[in-house]
Formats: structure tokens, sequence, C-alpha cells
């Protein structure tokens, strides 16, 4: 299918094409109009963030990426808190609105900063999309990790031991999992929890529990 938005994309407007083809339509093709030309787009195609559409431009009350997630019923951990982020990124901009001092809410400047970087490097667009779309991959992976970790009880760390090294030990396991098969870990398979995950788990767990700073 054919999608087509504004030009001179910006963060919202670059990750709801990454949720369109990685979760709606894998063949995508991204047509980008003139601002003040919106009513010269195709008839074929499929508008967004493009005000007096369905899928709205993002507002005080969601933002692009949130609409596509509820007209196409896309509902995973990983998705919701990647909305959140995205949320928290886009109502500062907007609103002035400072997100909360949260995980989403942490991540959020960063991620903005991280595509607006690229935003500014890409000599088009179209290499704004290409550029930015793994990076996207990338933080869908983290947060499904994150996710997974939360539903395994290792989101909270025992006293002495940083959120950012549990957090590691966890992902450590999960990426030598992945490694073993040859490949990265990318979210879109469930982590299996058997004996070998639960061994290998046991032992960076360990490593965090031993680890001292000063020793390094």
């Amino acid at each position: 299918m054919k999608w087509v938005s504004r030009e001179l994309i910006h963060f919202d407007r670059v990750v709801t094409p990454w949720l369109i083809q990685r979760f709606v339509d894998p063949q995508a093709e991204f047509i980008l109009v003139p601002w003040g030309k919106e009513d010269e787009r195709p008839e074929d195609a499929i508008p967004y963030a493009i005000p007096g559409v369905e899928l709205a431009p993002h507002d005080a009350e969601a933002t692009t990426f949130d609409r596509v997630m509820t007209k196409y019923e896309l509902d995973d951990p990983g998705l919701r808190s990647m909305a959140l982020v995205i949320r928290h990124g886009v109502f500062k901009t907007l609103l002035d609105r400072d997100p909360p001092d949260d995980r989403a809410g942490r991540l959020a400047p960063g991620v903005m900063a991280m595509i607006e970087a690229i935003m500014l490097a890409s000599a088009s667009d179209m290499e704004t999309l290409e550029r930015s779309f793994p990076v996207l991959d990338a933080l869908y992976a983290l947060l499904v990790a994150e996710n997974t970790a939360i539903a395994c009880n290792h989101s909270e760390p025992p006293a002495g031991v940083s959120d950012a090294m549990w957090r590691t030990a966890f992902n450590c396991a999960i990426l030598l999992g992945a490694r073993e098969q040859g490949k990265g870990f990318d979210g879109r398979e469930p982590v299996v929890r058997d004996a070998v995950f639960d061994a290998r788990l046991e032992a960076f767990q360990q490593t965090a529990l031993s680890f001292n700073p000063h020793d390094q």
C-alpha cells in the first residue's frame, strides 16, 4: 500500500512510518507531499499525520503513533512502552510538558535527540527514515527485553545493585541465547524461559551482585 504524509518529517512522523512498515504493512511505500499541498496527495494512498484524516497529526490527546496502534489493534508490551516514550517526547515539544521520572520518561529525551540528529544529518526525508528504522528496531528490542524482565519478576534489583546493572544482567542472558542461534535479539520472538536461560541469568545476576567498581 501507499501511505502519504507531509514532508520535513520530525519525531512522530519518523516513528509512525516505522510502526506501519514493521507491524501493519511490510510493503509500505511512503510518499511525502509539501506543506500546503496536502489536498494534492495521491488518492490511492492512506494519509497519516495530515489534518482532517483518521490518522490525524499529534495533538494534546494522542500521537499519530497512538492512532495507528489503536486503528490496527497493535497491542504488545514492547509497543505499548514505545508509545509512551513517543508520547512523552511529543508532549514535551508540543505542550512543554515534562516527562515523568520513570523509565519511559527518562528514555524520551534521548530517543528524540537521536531522531533529530539523524534528521539533521540526512539529505532527504527518505534518508531520515532509512537511517532511523534500525535505531527504532533496537529501541523496540530493548523495550521488549525490559517488559520480559518485568514479567519474570526481574525488574527490581536487590540492595546495592543499580537498576542499570540489573537490566544489563537480564539483557546479557537474552543476548547470549540469541547469539547461540547466530543472530541478535529483535524482540519478535518470545524469550524462552528454560533451564539453560535460568542458569545463564543466574550467572549474570551473581556477576552483578559481586561487581565492585572500585576493583576495576
